[in-house]
């Protein structure tokens, strides 16, 4: 924006070499691409509040992650119980997955003794905290299926 010093603004205002960075940062009526409508109207404040749930998203988005989570929700599980209900998933990329979602704080594991040392993984607080999600990604399932006509 090229203008001359002290020059006349639209609103009647003058606007000086010094405020002028600052307005065109700061007005309240200039947003950002990503903060208009696709008219290119400015979207209302909820609608530009909202924030993606990312890091959620990313837990639920790797592969594998939901049904290892869902296995979970349903009580602790030794690794050879997931293996045995996780069809088609490498031992190695079980492990690595388990491991992530440790990480994450989703999962832990807990060491018990019965016959010898063994490890349960379960679900966090964190983790359980997922379970609504699960839910609503069963039901938006079933629904989907209702309406292709196919079972679950």
């Amino acid at each position: 924006m090229s203008f001359d010093a002290d020059s006349p603004v639209s609103d009647g205002t003058t606007m000086t070499m010094e405020n002028s960075l600052s307005s065109e940062l700061h007005h309240p009526d200039r947003f950002s691409h990503a903060e208009r409508g696709p008219a290119g109207a400015p979207l209302p404040d909820r609608t530009r509040r909202v924030r993606p749930p990312s890091r959620a998203a990313d837990v639920l988005g790797r592969k594998w992650s939901i049904p290892i989570i869902s296995e979970l929700a349903s009580g602790p599980k030794r690794f050879c119980e997931l293996q045995a209900t996780l069809k088609g998933i490498s031992p190695r990329t079980l492990s690595a997955r388990l491991r992530w979602l440790q990480r994450e704080g989703v999962v832990g594991k807990t060491a018990f003794s019965e016959t010898g040392f063994h490890e349960a993984y379960h679900l966090t607080e964190k983790g359980l905290a997922l379970r609504p999600v699960l839910r609503a990604l069963r039901a938006v399932d079933s629904a989907w299926a209702r309406r292709e006509r196919r079972p679950v």
